[in-house]
């Protein structure tokens, strides 16, 4: 069976008249606007407030033939419906009752944010594939194309002007493959945290006893160097006694909002005190929060993983070639 999206990815990407070049990025939560430059959200699928009358439905087409997951008022994933034994599949209770609603969450019907004409679109497109082409195909198709370095290029100035536009590409096996780079990328980008930690670097002075915590990340330096040119990017100065060397260079390459992921994280995992309020930000106490002293240090290790595979997938994907049809 084919895997299906969780209910809350959403694709985040550069909004109209940013300041950097077209970025984007899979996430499974509401981000701050400021998360990519005039950040714009695209949902998997969107949400209405369910009314009475659906709400009462919906709990009987559980008593009719679903089994009770959970209260209306349980966790995301738990207020789909699951058939229980005697019932066939979700859909005759749809086509029997169309104004039951498919899943209810927290209160609220899921609805499909890619309607049925944007998936007839594409359909049109790629004859005999049309059975392979639901939502979730469309969705992740969307973004491995925005992940393309010729996409990227070719619509540079567009990108920068208005939302991203989304042609059909020339064949069906592009199509797929773009399809399943995009699937590739959005577990990978979700998940980082669940991703295994690069196994290539040498972690320098990590002894049974040492501490991990963490005040300020910085990277090496390279002697002679001044600036910007003198970081050894190879090399992550964990704290006083751990240090990370190893670090291939390719990681570099993965770029979000304008900085490498690997950027972000050394920018950012460490305790800062803001001027005004004077609260704190210390990453040690998110670590302890999860019961991992180690999560800081597998964090850097996991986004060196996500940007090599991220590139490798980016770096084969097929040269970008119109559909006729969008010609």
């Amino acid at each position: 069976m084919q895997q299906r999206c969780c209910v809350a990815w959403r694709i985040t990407g550069t909004g109209v008249n940013a300041n950097v070049s077209f970025t984007c990025c899979m996430v499974d939560a509401i981000c701050c606007f400021g998360f990519i430059d005039n950040n714009k959200c695209f949902p998997r699928y969107t949400y209405r407030p369910a009314t009475k009358a659906e709400l009462a439905s919906y709990r009987q087409a559980r008593v009719d033939g679903y089994e009770d997951t959970s209260s209306l008022l349980g966790d995301l994933e738990a207020d789909v419906l699951t058939p229980a034994p005697q019932a066939s599949s979700l859909l005759d209770v749809v086509e029997h009752d169309a104004s039951v609603p498919q899943v209810i969450v927290n209160g609220y019907v899921r609805e499909d944010a890619i309607k049925l004409e944007a998936i007839a679109h594409f359909q049109a497109a790629y004859a005999g594939h049309e059975a392979e082409i639901d939502a979730d195909a469309v969705f992740y198709y969307i973004y491995g194309l925005l992940h393309s370095t010729d996409y990227r290029t070719t619509y540079a100035n567009n990108l920068q002007k208005e939302l991203p536009r989304i042609p059909r590409v020339a064949t069906w096996d592009d199509f797929k493959a773009f399809m399943e780079a995009g699937r590739k990328l959005a577990k990978l980008h979700v998940g980082y945290e669940q991703v295994t930690p690069y196994q290539g670097c040498k972690i320098v002075g990590l002894t049974p006893n040492v501490s991990k915590r963490v005040i300020k990340l910085t990277y090496g330096k390279i002697a002679g160097k001044k600036g910007a040119a003198a970081k050894d990017k190879t090399t992550i100065l964990y704290n006083d006694s751990i240090t990370i060397t190893g670090i291939p260079l390719e990681a570099q390459e993965y770029v979000v909002n304008r900085k490498s992921a690997l950027d972000w994280v050394v920018e950012r995992c460490g305790i800062s005190v803001d001027k005004d309020s004077r609260i704190a930000n210390d990453y040690n106490a998110f670590a302890q929060d999860m019961g991992d002293e180690d999560y800081i240090l597998n964090l850097i290790l996991r986004v060196i993983t996500v940007s090599l595979e991220t590139m490798q997938i980016v770096k084969a994907l097929p040269a970008l070639t119109i559909h006729p049809l969008d010609r």
